[in-house]
């Protein structure tokens, strides 16, 4: 087996390498990039996708991307792992292990301080794939979707305002202060930030939305088809999702309720992104203008990740909502020390969900 840096003539494989790998244990998603696999790994500024082959054959594929970010006040570089993927007549050969380790071994050479990863609560083999190879859990995070399956009523629609250029300015200094205290957040600049949503599917430019307030930006919201990058269908449902859609779909001959995503089903949803306020009452008003938005576009679900300490959760958990548990899995590299504490926030990128 060899391991290598992709190419654009992997493309093809990868796709196809894809279709062989759904996502989750449960709750079991099927993905589909084309008819670009490398679309995934565009928002990010330094991205590598490796693969493992034998022979001509790829039979496994890792990523990461490399950022330099804030961890307690202190400038760290780091390298985020994701779209690992062993074909499933390979796998129990360690073939992951040694993917994993190639990637870390790719990060020092780069003077790389720390590698991460987010895993899903019930993939129990990604988890002990981790524990195995030296990634500490540290904390807890949400993967969280707003269910959309009704109007919701505004103060004041008037206020909301697609941003224009003059409003970067305040947009990135709002940012910055929202998160400014959040490990792994490398602050905004005006260039970086329209850098950054340049990378991002193209509707992201014109669909990042302000409330304003006596002409003072007090919030701001993005939102992105994220089926443009991936289609997610379903493949199977979990034994929680399974045994709350019959009441809902019963209760939904009388009233408006959430959908419930069937078997073979392809997931509609937005993502949120950039996320962030001065005041919560604006914020909470974005949310319901995107969320009016997103039921006219037949999308059932407005989706984020946030810290579970985050005070964006008590606002959005106003809304019905679906929160998915996220582990956040670090391991430092070189001898570099680096103390990351459970009781401190964390910035999770859009793009890492």
């Amino acid at each position: 087996m060899e391991i290598r840096e992709a190419t654009q003539d992997d493309n093809e494989a990868l796709l196809e390498l894809q279709k062989k790998c759904p996502m989750g244990i449960d709750f079991v998603v099927a993905v589909d990039s084309s008819p670009d696999y490398f679309a995934r790994s565009k928002p990010y500024k330094d991205p590598h996708v490796f693969v493992a082959t034998e022979g001509k054959e790829i039979i496994g594929s890792i990523a990461c991307t490399l950022e330099t970010v804030l961890i307690q006040g202190k400038p760290t570089k780091t390298a985020y792992l994701y779209g690992m993927m062993v074909d499933p007549t390979k796998r129990r050969t360690g073939i992951a292990s040694q993917l994993q380790k190639h990637i870390e071994n790719y990060a020092s050479k780069q003077k790389v301080d720390l590698c991460h990863l987010l895993v899903m609560e019930e993939n129990l083999p990604s988890i002990k794939l981790c524990q195995k190879n030296g990634f500490q859990h540290i904390k807890n995070s949400l993967r969280f979707s707003l269910m959309v399956y009704k109007p919701e009523k505004l103060q004041d629609e008037t206020s909301i305002k697609p941003m224009t250029p003059e409003d970067i300015k305040d947009v990135v200094s709002m940012i910055n202060e929202t998160y400014h205290d959040y490990d792994f957040y490398s602050p905004y600049t005006e260039e970086t930030f329209q850098d950054y949503i340049q990378r991002l599917p193209k509707d992201i430019q014109q669909n990042i939305l302000v409330h304003k307030q006596e002409n003072s930006i007090q919030a701001c919201l993005g939102y992105w088809d994220y089926g443009k990058v991936i289609r997610e269908r379903v493949q199977k449902l979990n034994t929680r999702l399974k045994a709350i859609s019959f009441p809902i779909r019963f209760l939904g001959l009388f009233t408006k309720m959430p959908k419930i995503p069937k078997t073979g089903e392809t997931l509609r949803q937005w993502y949120l992104f950039p996320v962030a306020y001065k005041d919560a009452a604006s914020l909470t008003e974005l949310i319901k203008h995107v969320n009016n938005l997103a039921l006219k576009n037949n999308t059932t679900m407005l989706a984020t990740a946030l810290d579970d300490q985050s005070p964006i959760v008590n606002i959005m958990s106003k809304f019905r909502n679906v929160q998915v548990k996220l582990h956040y899995f670090v391991k430092p590299l070189r001898k570099k020390k680096i103390t990351l504490l459970k009781e401190r926030k964390i910035y999770i990128d859009i793009a890492n969900i």
